[in-house]
């Protein structure tokens, strides 16, 4: 699709992507992965091989069926410790945060 209307892959977001992240699978599109515990593992498995990084986002569910049922905002730094604590570098993170969302969605 993105292809087709001139929209360049990078720009096109992939919303609550699986931490698989190498360019194999995401074919260039921007994955913006849930940051579940179970992200860390993968995203240290894959992000050498991604085309341009990837972003993190939580997720909130307003269901009244399913309390609990929610990643808050304070998700995201406690999955960015993690996954500086398993390794990975400070200039991926600073791109995952900074620059990536600046590029797609344009500076604030």
């Amino acid at each position: 699709m993105a292809d087709r209307a001139g929209l360049a892959r990078e720009r096109l977001v992939r919303h609550y992507a699986p931490a698989r992240v190498d360019m194999n699978y995401t074919h260039g599109i921007t994955p913006s992965v849930l940051a579940g515990s179970g992200a860390i593992e993968e995203l240290m498995n894959t992000y050498e091989k991604s085309s341009h990084g990837f972003m993190l986002e939580t997720d909130y569910i307003d269901d009244p069926k399913r309390p609990g049922a929610v990643l808050g905002p304070k998700t995201v730094p406690k999955r960015t410790r993690q996954l500086l604590a398993a390794g990975l570098e400070e200039e991926i993170l600073y791109n995952c945060h900074v620059d990536l969302p600046n590029r797609i969605y344009g500076e604030i």
